[in-house]
């Protein structure tokens, strides 16, 4: 990256201000195969999960743009939303899957946690 760059600790540039413009043009050159996400993270002194964070918008904002009816940005929070709680349902031990669904309050997941326990220490006592 040209613009505002500074040879920082480590031989990684430090971008003084990340720009969407920047990130844009990161994102293009790892999606063109130029770079890596880890090459650009050890380069830029950035993480490879904000690099992908950066990638992943970039790409839903593009899937957006190319719609015949774009979607409101509340729409697609919500869509972002329901994709990462199918993500984490599958990731999550059986043992703490209600805590995924619906509201959680301190009073529902002290109720959800008890009747896991009782359960779990029914059927070791079984």
């Amino acid at each position: 990256m040209e613009a505002v760059t500074e040879k920082g600790e480590r031989g990684a540039e430090s971008v003084q201000r990340w720009t969407a413009k920047r990130r844009s043009a990161l994102v293009l050159s790892i999606l063109r195969g130029e770079t890596s996400a880890q090459e650009a993270a050890r380069k830029h002194g950035l993480t490879v999960a904000e690099i992908e964070g950066s990638q992943e918008r970039y790409l839903l904002a593009a899937e957006n743009a190319l719609r015949s009816r774009p979607r409101d940005e509340e729409a697609l929070k919500d869509e972002q939303i329901k994709k990462l709680k199918q993500v984490l349902q599958s990731k999550v031990h059986p043992f703490l899957l209600p805590l995924c669904r619906g509201p959680t309050t301190p009073i529902s997941l002290l109720s959800v946690v008890l009747r896991q326990a009782a359960d779990f220490s029914a059927k070791c006592v079984a």
